[in-house]
């Protein structure tokens, strides 16, 4: 009898050893299939806010070719169009000089453009300026420029109509955010925030020795990986992914709180 319990103890014994190694065999496989999960529905998200800015970009072009294929256009001419879409903040022509002589807004006639990139590179072929700080109008635009009678064709872009197209959050539960930003002349990161968590600035500017390695600023270099375990601005640990839009030379960045993307493995965990 004692040899029989002790057969059966033993048994047992390897029987629960077993039953425990395979559990945690199947929860390390379950967890590596969620983690997989994750990281390819933040990458898909990425992928279709990317295609979306640009495809937009590439409208705002068309359209800009579209006026610029008009004999003469008068002031009124582009204040109707650029009521017409409201995605342009101005739209204004500049002659082979350099000088703007028309515009939707008729503070900028005068002004002297000769030096700007969306000047020189738009004088045989349509071109798009990436993001940057307008001192004339006080704030971040995109343009789009265009060859018009032996000048140009400008149409201003604000940068709302670029937040419009991150603020899809599908998929990322009650934490995910977008968050759309850029390295500036100065080397400091500029990111628009697209943030959950209410009285936050919009806009905000980080010296680049206080970016470090945030993922808005890897992204905004053009580095694209996935991040796990990082903290945010409010200290919580994070999932994201970062992708470079090489369009209007910006980086995007899908994030998730750690704890909500984890909630279903955690669980198992408790069981």
């Amino acid at each position: 009898m004692r040899l029989q319990t002790k057969i059966l103890s033993t048994t047992m014994t390897i029987f629960v050893i077993g039953l425990v190694f395979m559990g945690i065999i199947i929860f390390s496989n379950v967890q590596t299939i969620m983690e997989n999960q994750i990281e390819n529905s933040m990458q898909s998200s990425s992928v279709i806010i990317e295609k979306d800015i640009k495809t937009f970009i590439s409208g705002q072009e068309d359209k800009i070719e579209l006026i610029a294929a008009q004999s003469a256009i008068t002031d009124e001419g582009l204040k109707s169009a650029a009521g017409l879409d409201p995605s342009f903040y101005s739209i204004f022509t500049i002659d082979s000089g350099g000088k703007i002589i028309a515009s939707s807004n008729e503070a900028d006639i005068g002004m002297d453009k000769s030096e700007d990139p969306y000047f020189i590179n738009a004088r045989n072929q349509t071109y798009v300026k990436p993001i940057y700080y307008s001192e004339s109008m006080k704030q971040y635009l995109v343009s789009v420029s265009t060859p018009f009678h032996g000048g140009v064709l400008v149409g201003r872009i604000s940068m709302d109509f670029l937040d419009n197209l991150t603020n899809d959050r599908r998929g990322l539960g009650e934490t995910g955010e977008n968050l759309l930003g850029f390295i500036d002349e100065r080397g400091d990161l500029v990111f628009f925030a697209g943030r959950r968590v209410p009285d936050t600035t919009k806009i905000e500017t980080w010296v680049k020795e206080q970016a470090g390695n945030l993922p808005i600023y890897l992204a905004s270099q053009g580095r694209e990986v996935y991040m796990d375990s990082i903290k945010d601005y409010r200290g919580v640990h994070v999932l994201a992914f970062t992708t470079y839009i090489d369009k209007i030379n910006m980086g995007l960045v899908i994030k998730i709180d750690e704890a909500e993307a984890f909630a279903p493995i955690n669980k198992l965990k408790t069981k």
